[in-house]
């Protein structure tokens, strides 16, 4: 037997409304249909169905899988290399690194926490690192603040790659954000 459950009104056990149709559309999204026999329901109860309607559709979105190939699909071979050749670089810096592709960027986190993100570009990676503006240790100056700038990635340090030249001194970035994080 199913029930809903919102904060503003007690559960509700839906097998007992008997013209109740319940639908998960392609979106993901759960729907109650209530027939108007049903309308002599009290008004907290149809408030109660609603909440916990959009409180499933929001929990069906935020657990849709993202894979990793989906951003790669489309990229030159040269730019999926590059990808991979940083990607191994950073699982290398230690045991608990996850690889999190997001809707719009490959997250890499540590205990559930995020260091760097990467933005799979047609012939370029773009990286952000986790730092607060301030915080990170660069004296090559190869990353880009981006503090007061909208970006898909967590982070204020942005840096475009366009090749492994700089993948020691990217990783020693990297390897900052890592320490913060753990």
């Amino acid at each position: 037997m199913k029930t809903l459950a919102c904060k503003s009104s007690p559960p509700i056990n839906l097998p007992s409304l008997p013209s109740a149709k319940y639908l998960l559309n392609s979106k993901r999204t759960f729907k109650i249909f209530v027939s108007q026999s049903d309308a002599r329901l009290p008004g907290g109860l149809h408030c109660g169905i609603q909440r916990s309607v959009w409180q499933i559709g929001k929990l069906a979105k935020e657990t849709k899988p993202y894979p990793e190939e989906g951003h790669l699909s489309g990229k030159s071979d040269e730019t999926i290399e590059l990808y991979e050749t940083f990607k191994n670089a950073i699982l290398n810096l230690g045991p608990d690194i996850e690889v999190k592709p997001q809707k719009m960027v490959i997250g890499f986190t540590v205990k559930g926490k995020f260091f760097a993100d990467v933005l799979v570009l047609k012939t370029s990676l773009k990286w952000w690192i986790n730092l607060k503006k301030g915080q990170l240790d660069g004296p090559k100056n190869l990353s880009r603040d981006v503090s007061n700038v909208g970006t898909w990635g967590n982070g204020d340090y942005e840096i475009k790659v366009h090749d492994t030249t700089n993948l020691e001194y990217i990783m020693s970035l990297v390897k900052q954000a890592l320490t913060v994080s753990v």
